[in-house]
């Protein structure tokens, strides 16, 4: 990619700066250094990747790893670094170790800048569910955090009408896009590392990165909070009223303060009884501070502006104001009810609004400030939508709050109604309650171990709704499986899980050849998107299962049971064979008679153990010596094993004793 591209790319530039400003600060404050931490790579060497870099992706269906430099001159964009989504790329691909550790103070900015190509491609364009993804890491000791998450449908930059993926970029300006991304405070340290991550999915479209670099800009400024004050409401003439501006200095040189000044319409109301000159040094850590003391006595009803102004040498802010603002008062206010969205259950990412009636008694008109605001527990819970109109003695009106749940569980706060009444701010109590379904899937991997060629084996799979919604199964699916595996889902009525209850999906493991076999569950909801900063979605789940087929070995008895007839005491002698009809080697560990007229029986012919292969035979011979006359039976147990498993197998023997004067029947000697 031609460094040129640096510049501002007309229509395509993104910018996403993560401004991390001390509280109170009300305005971007003038650069006193910038430093480039990481001059700009254009992947331009002759080998790959540049120095420093480490490349820690992988290739899923072909080896080697998944960055490579872009180096043929396609259209121009020789020496960008490009990431190989079609043969499946994933992981990370890192710039070399930078030290952020000086500008990792409060109102110091630091940004990562590059230039992005992404190739949307004939797969995306014509399959559904085949986006590939690309994000951006800030990665140092304490973890990694994600700064940009984009997939081909939303981040693409140039369109590839082609069956055939692209091995280089495209070099046209309006094929690539600029990004600027701040650096989080957090992660301005030592060892401050940016990762760029191209994960495959299915639709391929190859993606490029150039010109990375990394920029740091410290500030000498202070803070100071608040940044307005707001007296509330007093009585007129009341003076127990006194509030602080801290001015805190965390650089390392002393800042002077000029021009310290009341102003405005009503800034007779305000008396400063501290006026600080000279904020003393300090460090981030341990800033220097001081503070402006205001006394607020309403000489008058109703709202009292001013402002306190001061100049100062640091970098900025190097003129501030501070809006002051008190009321005084003669009415009084009543707020009916004093406890809103008591008990009441709303769906997180829903809204629900309700209200209270304010009325003014006494006299004088009642108004309600804009400084009313939510305080408590969970305030960002809540908004306040509508405040009425200043309200004539003996009237009423109405202000409305909306409950807007981000958060699962009961969510106290409190309506702070600031007026100009005597009877000072009014309280109302929020107490809403947010449900969300969350799916519990356990186990989360599946394993059956082994299972011989040709038999069945089931396992449950749980879902279980430790929520407090009623959350929805939209799907229940293989995602992917060999023949092996069989599912039933949950479907109809069931796929509605309300809270604490359970459903079951069972998959069958039937191997139908040797080996390891493979399958994927997939399971998707109605769960909706996190609230976080970075909304994720937390709506779908998988459960890798996994089986392995064993060969198996069989036996059987070629020939029948002695079924004849003997002279007591005389010996009569049959050959049969063990044959092994599975695909797996069997051991004959032993073979026993048992029975009543066991002694009138003999095993020849084996000595065990005995390994019989598949498709072998062993032969062997049983002798019948009967003892007495009559029917006499009994059972040849063989004990075998194969596969790791242990059977075994019996033959029935039986033989008729006669005496010798008696005649045989059948005249023959073996059936």
């Amino acid at each position: 990619m031609n460094t040129k591209l640096l510049s501002r790319i007309k229509g395509l530039v993104v910018f996403i700066a993560l401004l991390l400003m001390a509280a109170g600060l009300p305005n971007l404050l003038h650069a006193s250094t910038t430093t480039t931490l990481l001059p700009a790579e254009t992947f331009q060497s002759g080998s790959f990747p540049p120095s420093g870099w480490t490349d820690q992706s992988y290739l899923m269906f072909t080896s080697g790893p998944g960055w490579g430099q872009a180096n043929t001159g396609y259209n121009g964009a020789y020496g960008s670094a490009l990431c190989d989504l079609w043969d499946g790329a994933t992981g990370f691909f890192l710039t070399p170790q930078m030290d952020a550790s000086p500008w990792a103070v409060d109102g110091d900015t630091a940004f990562v800048d590059f230039d992005f190509f992404w190739e949307y491609n004939y797969y995306n364009q014509f399959f559904s569910g085949t986006d590939d993804n690309f994000y951006v890491y800030f990665v140092n000791d304490n973890g990694q955090y994600q700064a940009l998450s984009l997939t081909t449908t939303s981040g693409y930059t140039f369109v590839n009408n082609s069956y055939n993926f692209m091995t280089d970029p495209d070099g046209a300006a309006s094929s690539w896009r600029h990004y600027h991304i701040g650096i989080p405070k957090a992660y301005r340290s030592v060892n401050l590392q940016v990762a760029f991550d191209g994960e495959a999915s299915f639709g391929s479209g190859n993606l490029a990165i150039d010109n990375v670099e990394v920029t740091a800009t410290h500030f000498n400024r202070i803070s100071y909070a608040p940044a307005s004050i707001d007296f509330g409401t007093f009585l007129v003439g009341d003076t127990s009223s006194v509030k602080s501006i801290v001015i805190s200095n965390p650089n390392n040189m002393d800042i002077s303060i000029n021009n310290l000044a009341l102003s405005g319409p009503q800034s007779g109301d305000y008396t400063l009884t501290r006026m600080p000159t000279v904020i003393p040094a300090g460090s981030s850590d341990s800033p220097g501070k001081d503070s402006i003391l205001v006394i607020f006595s309403p000489t008058a009803t109703g709202t009292r502006a001013a402002a306190i102004s001061f100049d100062d040498n640091s970098d900025g802010p190097t003129s501030v104001i501070v809006p002051l603002t008190g009321r005084g008062v003669a009415p009084v206010i009543t707020v009916t009810p004093t406890t809103l969205f008591n008990k009441t259950r709303v769906k997180l990412g829903s809204t629900l609004d309700q209200f209270v009636l304010v009325s003014a008694s006494v006299s004088g008109t009642l108004v309600i400030s804009p400084a009313s605001f939510i305080s408590g527990d969970y305030p960002g819970e809540y908004s306040i939508i509508k405040l009425p109109a200043p309200i004539p003695t003996g009237t009423s009106d109405t202000i409305w709050v909306r409950y807007h749940p981000t958060i699962e569980g009961s969510r106290p706060a409190i309506v702070n109604i600031r007026s100009n009444a005597t009877n000072g701010t009014q309280q109302v109590l929020l107490k809403g309650i947010g449900t969300l379904g969350r799916l519990v899937v356990t186990p989360s991997k599946l394993n059956f171990d082994s299972v011989r060629v040709g038999v069945k084996t089931c396992q449950d799979i749980t879902l279980y709704n430790a929520g407090t919604d009623t959350v929805a199964l939209t799907h229940n699916y293989f995602s992917s499986a060999d023949g092996d595996f069989t599912l039933t889902p949950v479907t109809g009525s069931d796929t509605l899980v309300p809270p604490d209850q359970r459903r079951t999906v069972t998959v069958c493991f039937t191997p139908i050849r040797n080996g390891v076999r493979q399958a994927r569950l997939r399971v998707t909801t109605n769960i909706p998107m996190t609230f976080e900063e970075v909304r994720r979605d937390t709506s779908a789940f998988s459960v890798d299962i996994i089986g392995e087929g064993l060969p198996f070995g069989r036996l059987s008895v070629g020939g029948t049971a002695i079924v004849d007839s003997a002279i007591v005491g005389q010996q009569l002698c049959k050959t049969d064979t063990f044959y092994n009809t599975g695909t797996a080697d069997i051991t004959i560990n032993s073979a026993v008679i048992l029975g009543a007229n066991a002694t009138d029986y003999v095993l020849s012919g084996a000595t065990f153990p005995i390994v019989v292969p598949p498709g072998g035979s062993q032969i062997f011979t049983i002798c019948a010596t009967p003892s007495q006359r009559g029917d006499r039976s009994a059972l040849l147990k063989v004990l075998v094993s194969t596969g790791g498993a242990s059977l075994n197998d019996s033959l029935p023997l039986d033989v008729f004793g006669q005496l010798v004067c008696a005649s045989a029947t059948p005249g023959t000697a073996f059936a």
